[in-house]
């Protein structure tokens, strides 16, 4: 952008790591002949054993996607229309969008300075008599303040349901995400910390929920002849139960990989203008992906810097583009309300991957580039 070689010859290409048992156990699912199955049985239940394990709950449900997964868990507390979900104005659009879809009405709160996840302080202000659920997403893998936030809903009667789709193997403590709440709720989709190409599932200690949820994945249905309930097909199929089986044993070594090139970005960029997270002391991050924030004199450049990044071949993104409130679609449908610190934020944040495709080497050189285009855009 600003002349010479780029930084890399070539993008690095941000893909899943699968493993050689992975491919092997698709392969069984595919010669045994059962692809998929109405009672969710063969590698779709053992998965789910399996992660009730490595999640510590007695329950877990495996659906299609994350957004399934938040779907189903929400619909299983028979919600009317009008009553509030709390839930961070930053965030992916699914979980507003499955608010809308159960005509709910969504109460943004804002984000915390320094961790990004939901303000507990900001979910206080927003609660009324109409609010139902707290909805706290893990953001980045970085968990929320459920101490805080279990403490508020339990002074209003309010239900928890975590959204951890970037947050597999974070813990707060030695207690993992998704067991603070009624649920918690994880993705699989292709760029998450573990992946089936598309998927979820929901945990929970609460038998109710989990039956309710079983239900609502099979189009409502108890048996083939008997229909309980409103419900929606968002089963897993038996081949991606089959990269979950294997994709959860290989997690944590594939956490600590992020966790040391996570640590590469903070030794290589400590002397830049560049804004890393602070990371609570007592919390496990699963480092989905590292935020940075471009200083507070330089956000009017951010989309350059991200520009020039690309121009130099480097995995640069932006963030979530705008607060969720000002998503046309959903602006009809909810408060109006304003976030500063999440309006801030989503102007200054770029992206930076930690994903295990990528060497020691690469995110040496990456970093290099960043304090390059840094440089370079400081000095206009």
């Amino acid at each position: 952008m600003f002349g010479g070689k780029p930084t890399l010859k070539k993008t690095p290409q941000i893909i899943p790591t699968i493993s050689k048992s992975a491919k092997q156990l698709v392969v069984k699912s595919l010669n045994d002949g059962k692809l998929s199955n109405f009672e969710g049985i063969g590698f779709v239940q053992k998965f789910e054993k399996e992660f009730s394990k490595f999640n510590k709950t007695k329950y877990s449900i495996c659906t299609n996607a994350g957004t399934s997964a938040l779907h189903a868990a929400l619909a299983t507390l028979s919600l009317k229309p009008g009553d509030e979900i709390i839930l961070p104005a930053y965030t992916f659009v699914a979980g507003v969008s499955i608010i809308l879809q159960e005509g709910l009405t969504p109460v943004f709160a804002d984000i915390d300075k320094n961790t990004y996840c939901i303000d507990p302080e900001d979910i206080k202000r927003k609660i009324t008599k109409k609010t139902k659920v707290i909805m706290p997403v893990h953001i980045y893998g970085h968990p929320a303040d459920m101490k805080k936030i279990n403490i508020i809903a339990k002074k209003f009667n309010i239900a928890v349901i975590e959204d951890c789709a970037q947050a597999h193997g974070a813990k707060i403590g030695n207690k993992p995400v998704g067991t603070f709440g009624l649920a918690g709720c994880y993705s699989f989709s292709k760029t998450k910390n573990m992946t089936t190409g598309e998927g979820g599932i929901i945990v929970t200690n609460n038998k109710f929920t989990a039956e309710e949820s079983k239900l609502i994945r099979q189009n409502g249905k108890l048996t083939w002849d008997i229909h309980k309930r409103l419900g929606y097909n968002y089963r897993m199929t038996e081949m991606q139960a089959a990269i979950g089986l294997s994709q959860l044993k290989d997690l944590k070594k594939l956490n600590t990989i992020r966790k040391q090139n996570a640590k590469i970005y903070y030794k290589k960029l400590k002397n830049t203008g560049l804004i890393l997270p602070s990371i609570d002391s007592n919390i496990t991050h699963a480092f989905y992906k590292l935020p940075a924030l471009i200083p507070e004199e330089l956000k009017e450049k951010r989309d350059m810097f991200v520009n020039a990044c690309v121009k130099e071949n480097l995995p640069v993104e932006t963030g979530y583009s705008t607060a969720l409130y000002k998503i046309d679609f959903v602006k009809k449908k909810s408060k109006n309300t304003i976030c500063p610190v999440t309006e801030n934020f989503v102007d200054r944040v770029i992206n930076l991957q930690v994903a295990p495709c990528l060497s020691k080497k690469q995110i040496n050189v990456i970093s290099e580039g960043l304090r390059k285009v840094y440089n370079e855009i400081d000095s206009l």
